[in-house]
């Protein structure tokens, strides 16, 4: 177990990022919503080997899982795996407290923010504002940046697809 969360609502988070693999680095990774009696409300897990969701990035410390204000969490996974198996393009997951993302679900462009291209890394840095609001930064390769990008997320609602300059302050505009 690499990170837990008692939120709130007396629900439980567990994230594990070497599940579903066979070796050292390849756990497609998983996070479990567990009500107080200890039965599954839902899971979230990766979908190809070395997701490792909400595992930690070697050289980036965030990762795992962050309660917001509201009493709901992210799921911040920068080694994830873009289509194609492309390395650490990093994604970061907003999950209700009561209900998850439903019973199963996967990390991806539909239900996260997440890199389009190796190296994005997105989630290698999260602050969490006092509104519940939160700001995600990634390396932005993707979209021609030098540097990085941030990118404020509202809640499940913003915080799906991929850092673009329309949706991210970037260098490049």
């Amino acid at each position: 177990v690499d990170d837990a969360l008692v939120l709130p609502n007396g629900n439980i988070a567990i994230c594990h990022s070497g599940f579903g693999g066979s070796g050292v680095g390849d756990g497609i990774g998983a996070v479990w919503l567990l009500r107080p009696d200890g039965s599954v409300v839902s899971k979230l897990t990766g979908s190809q080997p070395g997701d490792r969701v909400c595992g930690p990035a070697f050289q980036w410390p965030t990762a795992g899982l962050f309660l917001l204000p509201d009493g709901n969490f992210l799921v911040v996974s920068p080694r994830w795996r873009c289509a194609g198996g492309a390395l650490d393009c990093g994604a970061v997951t907003w999950m209700d407290a009561n209900r998850g993302l439903g019973p199963t679900a996967e990390v991806g462009y539909h239900n996260s923010l997440v890199g389009s291209a190796a190296g994005d890394n997105v989630g290698r840095e999260v602050w969490v504002l006092a509104n519940g609001d939160y700001v995600v930064a990634s390396r932005n390769r993707s979209i021609g940046a030098d540097g990085v990008a941030l990118t404020l997320a509202h809640g499940p609602a913003t915080a799906t697809g991929t850092p673009t300059t329309a949706n991210s302050w970037t260098a490049a505009g």
